[in-house]
């Protein structure tokens, strides 16, 4: 099946290439995939005559495994065969997608209507979507946030309006797109109408896709079989564009994407710091995390001990993690929300201080053995809200939070000014809790409450925990029957740490006046 595709290719009218050897064409693109796939050097091919003796690149910092997804709409189709049929090609294609239909396409889109199916536009959004499912597949695949951000991940897209069982009026041509998280390329392939069959068209882009991928890899590329001449209308004409993506926030911030994930890809801080930027940090728009990732919502203005030794005083007690250098810890995210319900919005050059800052305590996470974490920014600040971003995962809050949680003026009707009667509003500010609970549950998360120092009416300090908030709290009848299922408390036993953000910025502050 994969020669009679070169057969359509090499034809008498094509004369210009009737001399190749299509079955050597075919072993070239075998050799030329094997190092992609396995991370080896081409002198390793010629050193052995079969397929099978290779073996993959194992998962580790030392390595950059590659990494990647692809998404045809019909045209280029062939590279699958060719990809699939690679021996170990499972280690580096994570999945490959044919939405055929337009409905199909509609819908890994996630929009209800399409402009043009084939245009740098739709193919640009397949790319995005692929390395999204990408790195959500890879994360889940090693469980370890360092390996996604130093594995070369990228994906492949096209759209394509080929030759086919009719005449055509618009041209035969193809978009074919690169998405990393760094970086996008489109490429534009105008080929001569009705000068090829179907099968040879889908081989050009076939191949066309298979040299976007050796780019992605520094892999040899293949010479394309195209027409060049001195007459315009007789030319495969290629147009192609690339742009370096600079502002992550941007998506966010324009509502194209729900959160974004960012994870240093190197160890050294000073690197980190030097940078105005986040070009040191590996970046994914609305990554899926695991089951039972945990997600530690914050401020972290400053981050400082307090804060790590809760992730591990909880990764402990709820996750029996035993922290030492050969158990690296379950999957930690630190979510900061450009929005907030009590204070106002975060400006963005303080979001990327406070990402920088978390970066650079590597000294205190290396002392706790946190060293598997990313970081998330949204501009969701309600859980119930967050909980629809992260469905499946463990919240870990403090008491201060867990207060707010379940406090019902963050419940409020969003058409207040409508009712006058502040007990009709209280009531449902209360059902709208009870919904809110019961929506966690559905989207099966958890919450690890944290305990924190407080002081009672008479200034005498107490350490507030889940049970004594519970026990306090005016319908505790009602949500204990949310305890089990829902919240996990930390005992005093389990975690203590009398700091606070806000002690140590007044303490920065008044330092400061007092200088």
């Amino acid at each position: 099946a994969l020669n009679k595709n070169f057969k359509y290719l090499f034809n008498k009218q094509l004369k210009m290439i009737t001399s190749y050897d299509y079955n050597e064409i075919i072993s070239t693109i075998k050799s030329n995939l094997l190092p992609l796939i396995y991370n080896v050097d081409n002198s390793c091919i010629s050193q052995t005559s079969s397929l099978y003796n290779f073996t993959s690149t194992s998962h580790n910092l030392s390595s950059s495994p590659n990494i990647f997804t692809i998404q045809v709409t019909g045209g280029g189709s062939s590279i699958l065969n060719w990809l699939i049929s690679t021996p170990g090609c499972s280690r580096s294609l994570m999945k490959a997608t044919v939405p055929y239909a337009t409905s199909s396409l509609r819908e890994i889109l996630s929009v209800n209507e399409v402009k043009s199916y084939c245009s740098e536009e739709t193919v640009t959004k397949l790319a995005k979507k692929g390395f999204q499912e990408c790195c959500t597949i890879y994360l889940k695949e090693t469980n370890s946030f360092q390996l996604l951000a130093n594995a070369n991940i990228f994906s492949i897209a096209c759209t394509a309006s080929l030759a086919t069982t009719r005449p055509k009026l618009g041209p035969h041509h193809s978009y074919l797109a690169t998405y990393s998280h760094n970086l996008y390329q489109t490429k534009h392939f105008n080929l001569k109408k009705n000068f090829r069959s179907r099968d040879g068209e889908d081989t050009i882009t076939s191949l066309a896709l298979f040299n976007m991928i050796a780019e992605q890899t520094n892999t040899p590329k293949i010479e394309l079989p195209l027409l060049h001449s001195n007459n315009d209308e007789s030319n495969d004409i290629i147009t192609s564009r690339s742009e370096i993506i600079e502002d992550i926030f941007k998506d966010l911030y324009q509502k194209n994407c729900e959160q974004i994930t960012l994870i240093p890809k190197t160890n050294d801080v000073s690197t980190i710091t030097d940078n105005n930027n986040l070009s040191k940090f590996f970046s994914c728009n609305d990554l899926i995390y695991p089951k039972s990732t945990l997600i530690y919502s914050g401020s972290f203005n400053p981050i400082h001990e307090g804060h790590i030794k809760l992730i591990a005083s909880a990764l402990k007690a709820y996750y029996n993690w035993i922290p030492n250098n050969n158990h690296i810890n379950p999957l930690v995210v630190f979510e900061i929300s450009a929005l907030n319900a009590d204070k106002p919005s975060i400006p963005k050059d303080e979001i990327i201080r406070r990402i920088k800052a978390i970066a650079e305590s590597k000294d205190l996470l290396d002392k706790w053995n946190i060293t598997n974490y990313a970081i998330s920014i949204t501009s969701e600040p309600l859980f119930i809200n967050k909980s629809k971003l992260f469905k499946e995962n463990t919240f870990l809050i403090g008491a201060d939070t867990m207060t707010r949680l379940i406090n019902i003026k963050y419940y409020k009707p969003a058409n207040i000014s409508n009712y006058t009667n502040d007990k009709i509003i209280e009531q449902i500010s209360f059902a709208n809790m009870i919904s809110a609970l019961n929506l966690f549950t559905e989207r099966k998360n958890r919450f690890i409450v944290g305990g924190r120092k407080r002081s009672d009416e008479n200034n005498s300090d107490y350490f507030e925990t889940l049970d004594t908030i519970i026990g306090n709290y005016e319908f505790k009848d009602v949500l204990s029957q949310y305890q089990n299922a829902l919240f996990y408390g930390l005992s005093e036993d389990d975690f203590r740490a009398d700091l606070s953000s806000t002690d140590i910025r007044k303490g920065i502050k008044n330092k400061f006046l007092n200088s």
